[in-house]
């Protein structure tokens, strides 16, 4: 890689979604995003921002 390439280069932040009834994961776009079926991020579980339960709890509440 050269140093201009490098210069150009621009971190992006990508969300991954989980949808627990297929069990199948997906880089979160618009469609996923409003569906209810997806929990639209799974970074808060993995890094334990949120406990499993309380993400469970909120899932079911809104399905």
């Amino acid at each position: 890689m050269t140093a201009s390439s490098r210069q150009n280069y621009k971190e992006n932040t990508i969300r991954i979604a989980f949808n627990p009834l297929e069990e199948r994961f997906e880089v979160l776009n618009k469609a996923v995003e409003k569906s209810p079926l997806w929990i639209d991020n799974i970074h808060p579980i993995i890094n334990d921002e949120i406990s499993i339960s309380k993400a469970r709890n909120k899932y079911l509440s809104v399905n």
